[in-house]
């Protein structure tokens, strides 16, 4: 496949000009693991996968907010859900049947959320108040300065310069493709990322992570109903960059690997919305993690990479990993994704810093790592099934058109094209993959320029 030539991200570059930046040793990733972190199939699951990262002060602290009031919406979106409306199909699609090499969507802008000039630094989808129907969950920084108040319920008056602040927003799917507004807690003088779901209090609920100036860990307890309790917090003993949730221990309580500076940190869930930390160094920073069974014995082992390595964790299902392989890349990697290659082993993908070259790597059933690849560039991956076949596909954009893989033997398949009607994507600084219509494959919900819904058709 031919390499792609991405344009700059001048507009993301404004916005996160007067944004206080992390220290070189431990910068920010834009993109999280569309994926985010526990999941395998590369299909948002209740706890869900990757990688694929929010605070202190009395007026912004989001404890301050009652999140636990579902109805409590901004009056720039009214509640009013997405809507597909009628654009022209392209050619082949929409007739119900499945054409091979394309794949076939609608743009629809996301207006479920109260975005106001916010940058989106990553999204998940769960289904935070359990009717069936994937949620989505977003993390945002503001631009600046903030004149005014950037929300209803934030006070922020005058001019805010050389400040930062993030929002969690969350919007409830119908199940038919749209979304409402949801929570919307704001918290000035942040920046957030590495957003992550999972059930790390055992009650059954969806909770919800992320880091917060790569510094903590903040969690929210769902309450099934999809509203967030008061958040908790956690500040690893190495400044974190990206986290995954998976249950390591098999306490019924999700858990949290969280890759940092000086290696990786694991956080076990300790019951009661805290977490007990182990720490395994490595040497060299690390950037992303994930968590998946890649050794084939039925328990959840973890995956790490960042400064010219990827790394494996193998875990026993009782709390314990081990250090695994180790293999040095020449290229630093940002983000990592998981597809299962449907013959028992895996394909990993690796977007790298700065300029964002994909590579890809082969594991086999026992979890031994191949040799890195070179594959195409991309701004942001999602892995989901994209097409009927029920094969973990890959989906990477970036500068327009877009690019997709399709599972296949051997993994990965042939490149396709993307057709898309409505809206169709600029650029994109996080994008996250799930069914969110009904249809039996996944959608995609793009953060950039537009901010937009891609849902699959026919």
């Amino acid at each position: 496949m031919p390499r792609k030539t991405l344009v700059p991200l001048a507009l993301a570059s404004s916005l996160l000009a007067c944004t206080p930046q992390p220290s070189p040793e431990s910068t920010e990733s834009t993109e999280s693991e569309g994926d985010t972190s526990s999941s395998t199939s590369g299909e948002p699951s209740t706890s869900t996968t990757t990688s694929s990262s929010s605070t202190d002060g009395p007026t912004g602290d989001p404890t301050s907010t009652d999140t636990t009031d579902t109805t409590d919406t901004t009056d720039t979106t009214d509640g009013e859900s997405t809507s597909t409306g009628d654009p022209e199909l392209p050619p082949g699609c929409g007739d119900g049947t499945f054409e091979e090499g394309v794949l076939c969507y609608m743009g629809v802008p996301l207006e479920g959320l109260p975005l106001q000039g916010e940058y989106i630094t990553d999204l998940a989808l769960a289904d935070l108040d359990e009717d069936g129907a994937l949620d989505l969950i977003v993390i945002a920084t503001f631009a600046c300065p903030i004149v005014g108040d950037h929300h209803h319920d934030l006070t922020l008056p005058g001019v805010h310069d050389a400040v930062s602040a993030f929002s969690l927003l969350t919007a409830p799917g119908d199940g038919d493709g749209g979304l409402a507004s949801g929570l919307d807690v704001d918290a000035p003088d942040e920046w957030a990322n590495g957003l992550t779901t999972g059930d790390f209090d055992g009650d059954g609920h969806i909770d919800v992570a992320f880091l917060v100036k790569n510094t903590m860990v903040r969690s929210f307890a769902g309450d099934g109903a999809g509203g967030l309790a008061e958040p908790a917090e956690h500040v690893p003993s190495t400044p974190p960059k990206d986290l995954a949730a998976g249950d390591l221990d098999g306490d019924g309580r999700d858990d949290l690997a969280v890759a940092g500076k000086d290696g990786l940190t694991v956080l076990m869930a300790d019951g009661m919305g805290g977490f007990v930390e182990s720490i395994f160094p490595t040497e060299a920073p690390l950037s992303a993690v994930l968590t998946a069974d890649i050794t084939g014995d039925g328990e959840l082992d973890v995956i790490v990479a960042g400064d010219d390595q990827i790394a494996t964790f193998p875990g026993d299902g009782l709390g314990v990993l081990t250090v695994g392989e180790t293999l040095a890349v020449e290229p630093s990697v940002e983000t990592i994704h998981l597809a299962d290659d449907g013959l028992g082993g895996h394909t990993l993908f690796a977007r790298t810093l700065g300029n964002p070259s994909v590579y890809y790597l082969a594991i086999d059933p026992d979890g031994q790592l191949g040799a890195l690849e070179p594959l195409d560039t991309a701004m942001t991956l999602a892995v989901g099934r994209f097409n009927p076949d029920e094969l973990d596909d890959l989906v990477g954009l970036g500068d327009a058109p877009t690019w997709a893989l399709l599972g296949g033997d051997p993994w990965p398949g042939p490149a396709v094209d993307l057709a898309i009607a409505g809206l169709e994507p600029n650029y994109s600084t996080a994008s996250v993959a799930g069914d969110l219509n009904g249809d039996g494959l996944d959608d995609l919900v793009v953060a950039g320029s537009p901010e937009m819904i891609l849902l699959s058709i026919p």
